[in-house]
């Protein structure tokens, strides 16, 4: 089995009232009332092997979250999207989600980042349905901001990141030796 790790593409949170301002840059915020939007762009090669296991890693940045009481239900969902989602989403209606596909994830305080089963959503990219069109997190009402680095982070390698593991190929898959002789 191989696997790969594909950048965020995009990624900004917005909270959940009308009327509110985004957070962009290099912060990612979940709960509180705050949603992240993340995009990532499936490489080829997911269509040409058979997609095993997909987790999403979020890397922490942020002390204040870790340190916040923890409440009774501590409780996030990651779900894909049917529509594209807006940094201007607060003045449209909010992007539809798949609600059969959501994964449920519990965070770890004492853990620098998260991970999150997510292969259920990507094998249904796979056979496009739905498309895919990016994921948005959420949390409970009630449970603990959580504050991620976004793909703008000044740390490459604490950006979110799409682990997709597959058997049917082997790496490195843009790279092949070949020998042709023109006659």
């Amino acid at each position: 089995m191989s696997f790969m790790d594909v950048t965020c593409r995009d990624s900004f949170s917005l909270p959940n009232c009308a009327g509110c301002s985004g957070c962009g840059g290099d912060m990612l915020r979940v709960g509180c009332g705050y949603e992240t939007y993340l995009y990532f762009e499936l490489p080829p090669a997911v269509w040409l092997g058979r997609l095993q296991k997909a987790r999403l890693f979020l890397f922490k940045i942020s002390a204040d979250a870790a340190g916040a009481p923890l409440s009774k239900i501590d409780r996030y969902r990651v779900c894909p999207l049917l529509d594209f989602a807006s940094v201007f989403g607060d003045c449209f209606a909010p992007p539809g989600i798949d609600e059969r596909l959501c994964a449920p994830f519990e965070d770890d305080s004492r853990r620098s980042y998260t991970e999150i089963d997510v292969t259920g959503i990507a094998k249904a990219w796979t056979l496009e349905k739905p498309e895919n069109k990016g994921l948005v997190l959420s949390g409970h009402p009630s449970a603990r901001p959580l504050v991620y680095a976004s793909n703008r982070f000044a740390v490459a390698g604490m950006r979110p990141t799409l682990r997709l593991s597959c058997e049917g190929f082997t790496r490195p898959l843009s790279v092949a030796e070949a020998v042709a002789e023109v006659r």
